[in-house]
């Protein structure tokens, strides 16, 4: 599973933000915006840290 998954596009804008790093080309868009009823689960901060900690 990628990495990306784990996040929510709010923790990767903020984490890019952080990083001065560039946005990506695309909106990133949460996720029930794009596929209306789809169950969602999260965050979990305890895997955002472990994320965190690879960069």
């Amino acid at each position: 599973m990628c990495w990306l998954s784990w996040l929510s596009s709010e923790e990767l804008v903020l984490w890019l933000d952080e990083l001065n790093a560039a946005r990506p080309p695309v909106a990133a868009l949460p996720i029930n915006d794009v596929v209306s009823g789809l169950p969602v689960e999260g965050p979990f901060p305890a895997m955002a840290e472990a994320i965190r900690q690879l960069h």
